[in-house]
């Protein structure tokens, strides 16, 4: 984007050579003003480029991240399934238990 004028900040104005009548001047502002157009087209893909760029990478990031919460979700739910069948099989143990002590005592008598 470098334009080979001596330009700096867009400063197209140069002292001593502005002034009515002089052409060259003129031209050379022309020219100025049309690197300047040339130069802010460059930008303004530039920009589009980012943007299309960032945008994609924000889906996939969304996407991922919609997925690690499905992921997370099954896997909560799994969880609480796995510690409901452990507490009814620890009920089940605990009337086992005491129906084999009931024998037991019953047994021995």
């Amino acid at each position: 984007m470098a334009s080979g004028s001596s330009m700096m900040n867009g400063d197209i104005n140069h002292p001593g050579r502005s002034g009515p009548g002089n052409l060259g001047s003129l031209e050379e502002t022309l020219q100025q003003m049309n690197t300047l157009i040339k130069e802010n087209r460059e930008l303004k893909e530039a920009l589009k480029q980012t943007n299309l760029s960032m945008k994609e990478r924000f889906e996939g990031l969304s996407t991922w991240k919609e997925k690690q919460k499905e992921e997370r979700d099954f896997l909560e739910q799994r969880l609480e399934e796995a510690k409901t069948r452990l507490n009814a099989m620890d009920a089940e143990n605990e009337a086992l238990k005491k129906r084999v002590e009931e024998l037991e005592k019953s047994g021995a008598e």
